[in-house]
């Protein structure tokens, strides 16, 4: 008799100390493991996470894919939001996907993060059914690359208090400029709405 009860006292601290598919190990962050274990190494990559930070609301995953300098840029003429662009510029000459002779209002990091952190404390769910992603175009010896996003169609489920409202939106073609900032380390450095063009 004692000898199962030594037998069984041992399975069970072995099951505890191994990986149990019944009880899989859980992640050392609030995010999923799908999000959580997947590192930015390529500029498509990056994109792909950017999606899933959307997906997730996880505002933790989506700075983590900008640049400390990151700008989001709308055409000049777009009209002025809480955000208050700080200034009009043109846009890198070498650009491929974006028209280089109008010129874009921009914000930076900090505006981009509180605008991001509100939309997803205020949704209840986001998700993203289609989108083309061209192949990136690397310039400068390879340290910044172009990918443009197109056909992007969301579909957002907005908490106002007593009633959810449901939103679907196709984006127009956004375009991404990447810069690589150690090996195989890819951040979102700048990003163009071409929907606010014409």
């Amino acid at each position: 008799m004692r000898f199962f009860t030594v037998i069984s006292l041992l399975i069970i601290l072995f099951t505890m100390h191994c990986d149990n598919p019944f009880f899989p190990p859980r992640p050392a962050t609030d995010r999923p493991l799908e999000i959580a274990d997947e590192l930015p190494n390529s500029p498509v990559g990056v994109i792909n996470q950017l999606f899933k930070s959307y997906k997730y609301r996880s505002i933790g995953l989506y700075t983590s894919l900008l640049a400390s300098d990151f700008r989001f840029y709308v055409a000049s003429g777009f009209a002025s939001t809480k955000f208050q662009p700080i200034k009009d510029t043109m846009p890198d000459t070498f650009m491929v996907h974006v028209p280089t002779s109008n010129s874009f209002n921009y914000w930076g990091y900090a505006a981009e993060v509180n605008s991001t952190k509100n939309m997803f404390d205020n949704t209840r769910s986001i998700e993203i059914d289609q989108y083309q992603m061209s192949a990136p175009i690397y310039h400068n010896d390879s340290l910044y690359a172009e990918v443009m996003v197109s056909n992007l169609m969301l579909h957002i489920i907005i908490d106002i208090g007593f009633e959810y409202v449901e939103y679907t939106i196709a984006n127009k073609p956004q375009v991404f400029l990447l810069k690589q900032i150690e090996d195989d380390v890819w951040v979102i450095w700048k990003w163009y709405d071409l929907g606010t063009e014409g």
